[in-house]
């Protein structure tokens, strides 16, 4: 089945518009640049299991100017319908809720996309749904990433599960017994912006009954955790990319990596691909 992607632009010179936005409209695009993309996100997972003939994306490109509020373009080769959407963002500044302030995005967004389904023929119940579902789960955006797996002696069954906030996503260890959740670790800490969580996750393996290991869609980067002790530890097994490389990779999508470390890390990774290449 295919996957429908739902996009905010939410920097008005992506629109091409004339005049340029003022100096206020981009500090505020700035200030609210996660909200937007968390609301996105959100409703994007809401439609996970919707597909369209060859749709990949529906993009909306917030403008600076009502001029262009409406225009629309579809590309069915790409799989990529574009609307253009005037947007004011005084809404969300003046508005000191975290919660009213996803309300406004999420009903910008759900206006948006029901003027896309009449456009280009979507099955604008979908929306509605996904619409619906969003605020009755309260803007929760939890998903399972790998299903529960069951321990050797069937006590446990371990699963994990991803949270996306508005800054960051967190990837969960839990751990069942019959009956209810016995232990919730957070494992790993990634930035917003990334979205392939087989980097850190792809299988679970139980190595006992009180010791499981989970090991990235590679197979390089696997996490040992113990049921007794409640403890986790890193380790690499390095097949494609060398040690360091996997290291600096979790680094670099660790949200709360100094900026003067982050720029260090991928002055460092350049440097060796520059001298990897003779150059």
């Amino acid at each position: 089945m295919g996957y429908v992607f739902v996009e905010l632009g939410i920097n008005p010179e992506t629109a091409g518009v004339s005049p340029e936005p003022s100096t206020e409209t981009v500090e505020l695009v700035e200030r609210y640049n996660h909200e937007t993309m968390f609301v996105a996100r959100l409703f994007t997972r809401y439609l996970s299991d919707w597909s369209h003939n060859n749709l990949q994306k529906i993009l909306i490109l917030i403008v600076n100017s009502r001029r262009k509020d409406g225009v629309s373009s579809a590309n069915w080769i790409t799989g990529v319908c574009v609307l253009y959407r005037y947007f004011d963002w005084s809404l969300l500044d003046n508005e000191k809720d975290q919660i009213s302030r996803y309300k406004i995005l999420l009903d910008f967004l759900f206006s948006a996309l029901t003027e896309a389904a009449k456009k280009f023929g979507f099955p604008a119940e979908v929306f509605a749904d996904a619409y619906a579902r969003i605020i009755a789960g309260g803007y929760v955006n939890e998903c399972t990433l790998l299903s529960a797996t069951p321990s050797p002696d069937n006590i446990h069954s371990a699963s994990v599960r991803v949270r996306l906030d508005k800054s960051h996503s967190t990837i969960f260890l839990e751990v069942a017994d019959k009956c209810r959740i016995v232990q919730k670790t957070a494992i790993f800490k990634i930035a917003q912006h990334e979205d392939d969580f087989g980097i850190f996750v792809g299988n679970i393996k139980w190595l006992g009954n009180n010791e499981l290991m989970i090991s990235n869609k590679e197979d390089e980067i696997h996490l040992k955790y113990s049921l007794a002790s409640q403890t986790a530890e890193i380790f690499f097994t390095p097949k494609i990319h060398e040690e360091q490389y996997l290291r600096d990779e979790i680094r670099l999508l660790n949200p709360d990596m100094p900026e003067v470390e982050t720029l260090a890390i991928r002055k460092a990774i350049n440097s060796s691909i520059r001298s990897r290449d003779g150059r």
